[in-house]
Parts: C-alpha cells; structure tokens; sequence
C-alpha cells in the first residue's frame, strides 16, 4: 500500500503527506502526538533544539502569518505544525501515470481579474513597486456522496509534479497541491533554493519573452542576495527550464553552505515570501495585494513541508487547492509587471488551475 492510499484510508483527524522535490522521498504523518498551532517560528525551532527526542514536524504558515484567516481557513491557524504519532518515509519511483489537464486557452475572461491586473500597472506606473503577483480563486461544488479525500490522492498519484503535498486538519478541511518550487532543502548546514518565475505551455522561446526574463530576474536576484546574507558561500546555477505538470518555467538553483548562527527561522525569514509569490519591492506589493485582493490566500503562496534538527523542507504551496467542507477552492496567481498583457495573465492562471480544475470535473460528484 502506497502511503497516499494509507493517507486515504487513515481514520486519523489530522494527517500530513510529503513528496520531496526529489520526486522520490515520501513523508507519512498521522495522528497527533504532539501540536504546535500558531507556534512562531523562532520558538519551534528553539524546542528542536532543545528536545532529546528526534522530532519531525509537519505542517504550514500562511501566506501572510500577519493577516486575519477566513473562515475556510481558521481551522489551519496561522501556522500548524505537529508531531505525528506514526511517521512513515518511503523512497519511490518517480515514474507517474500520465495527467492530460485540458489547457482553456479561450476561456471567456474575468473582467474583475484583469481590472486588477490594470491597477497594479497604474501602481507600477506610479513607482509604487516594480511587480505584483496578483491570485484569484475558483470554487466547486462537492456532492456529498463524493470521497474528496480518497480522489485527491489520485489526483496527486497521477500527477508529474515532484513535489507534492496533502494537510488533512480535520475531517471537512485538507489542502493538496503539487508544487513546481521550493523555498529551501536543508541537511545539516547544506541549503539548496530555487528562483521558479516566467510561465509558458512550451519550452520554447515564448519563455525567453522579455516579460518572462524580467520576472525571473526579480526572483532569482532576490534568492542570490537573501543567500549570500545566510551563507558562507553560494553557488549559482544556469538558468533552465522545468516543467511542471502541463506548463514550462524559467528556473535558477542555489546552494550553499549556512553560517553557524543562521537556523531555519532565520532562513524562512530571509526568504519567505519571494518575488515569485508577492512581488517587488516585497512590503509595498504584499501591501497591494492585501489591499486590493478580495480573498484570503490562506495557506497558498505560503509553506508546506517538514522541520527537524537534522534536515527540514519546506515547499512553496502553489498549484494548490483547499477542501472546505462541500467546496474545493482552487487558486493560481500570475506575475504582474508594466509590460504584462491583463487577458494573458488571466489566461495563465487559468492553465496553472487546469490539471486540478479538469481533474475534479471529470469525476462523478464534482460540479461547478
């Protein structure tokens, strides 16, 4: 039994699913053994330290710890981490069944997504910042005769993505996703990041665009600057092309060696959250996006993944959606700079929605 079918079948009111961006390593957390919510970051990593036992925890941080959650997302708190009571790690294939999301390269534009997208540019045209990551959500409907739990697992067998990632907090409320990006890997005082901006359906030259290289740019010059402050030293890779699930990005790697003093607080603080989830300069886009956005991005654009003393990962919780009771929630968010079209935007959010969107539609008891 794979551990997504033991995630599905466990009674357990919360439990926890990890794929590494390894493609191949798997976490398994079920039960509680010991809870963490709302736990700021400096004083987890303070009781890492300070255990005798070797504790993993699981969990997440909103995407802006600061802001008050909705009511979908209260269940989730600010932040929630726990200690499983079983923990099972696996090493896996990384070979998928085939995922065929259908792209709405047509759809009918949402006029109140691309009238934002417009506002941001007169921000940008104004110096307020430089780019704004701006995200809608979409809803469906779940039938109550529908196993929601047992049908993302599916979704996230099938899918391509390396990692992924399920939150069950309790039995009405689990956020799944399958990220392109991770903020950082740690093993010992060894870290690795990656700058993932710039979106195209093809690795071709549509991602050389000058308004994909800009974007990355914002990204990856902010990870090389917030690494070198962590590290002793850094390495940078070339920049290349990753695919994710039915899109293609523009992505740089990091790595490093960590200073002795810097810890993961330290390291979530320094680089969470990016350009590639917020914007540029990071305070006045987060600002705009907090203003102007007319929904709570709860746990998306924020993080998931594991802390412990010896290695911790936390990926950026994009390509992501939230069970809420009889809906499912699905978000996507595009970056926004001067020289960004509004309905390309639109339409871009529309393909990062799709394997999920198209996913849940084709199964009998998911509707719009």
């Amino acid at each position: 039994m794979s551990l997504l079918d033991r995630f599905a079948a466990s009674n357990e009111r919360v439990k926890f699913y990890f794929q590494s961006s390894d493609g191949e390593t798997e976490f398994l957390g079920l039960g509680i053994a010991e809870e963490f919510n709302n736990v700021p970051l400096k004083e987890l990593t303070k009781i890492l330290k300070q255990s005798r036992r070797k504790m993993r925890l699981f969990g997440g941080q909103r995407f802006n710890a600061n802001s008050r959650a909705d009511e979908e997302w209260e269940p989730f708190g600010s932040s929630y981490f726990f200690m499983p009571k079983v923990e099972l790690i696996s090493r896996r294939s990384s070979r998928q069944l085939p995922l065929n999301p259908h792209v709405f390269a047509h759809a009918p534009i949402d006029n109140a997504y691309t009238t934002l997208v417009r506002r941001a540019q007169e921000a940008i045209h104004r110096n307020e910042f430089e780019k704004a990551v701006i995200a809608r959500r979409e809803s469906l409907n779940i039938h109550v005769d529908f196993n929601c739990t047992e049908r993302l697992c599916h979704y996230l067998k099938i899918n391509p993505s390396k990692t992924k990632f399920a939150f069950q907090i309790d039995e009405e409320h689990c956020f799944f996703g399958a990220s392109p990006e991770i903020l950082y890997k740690r093993h010992g005082r060894l870290i690795e990041s990656a700058a993932v901006a710039g979106t195209a359906q093809k690795d071709d030259s549509n991602l050389k665009t000058q308004k994909n290289l800009a974007e990355h740019a914002f990204v990856s010059n902010f990870i090389a600057e917030r690494m070198k402050q962590l590290c002793v030293n850094v390495q940078q890779a070339n920049t290349e092309f990753t695919q994710s699930s039915n899109l293609w990005h523009l992505k740089t790697q990091f790595s490093g060696t960590l200073q002795n003093t810097v810890d993961d607080d330290a390291i979530i603080d320094a680089l969470h959250p990016t350009p590639a989830l917020c914007g540029y300069p990071i305070q006045s886009s987060l600002e705009f996006i907090s203003s102007n956005e007319h929904f709570d991005r709860g746990y998306y654009g924020g993080l998931i993944g594991y802390l412990s003393n010896k290695s911790s990962e936390m990926s950026v919780a994009i390509r992501s959606a939230l069970r809420d009771k009889d809906q499912l929630h699905m978000y996507a968010g595009a970056g926004i700079i001067a020289a960004s079209d509004p309905d390309a935007e639109y339409q871009e959010t529309l393909c990062k929605m799709s394997p999920v969107r198209t996913f849940f539609l084709n199964q009998s008891g998911c509707s719009v």
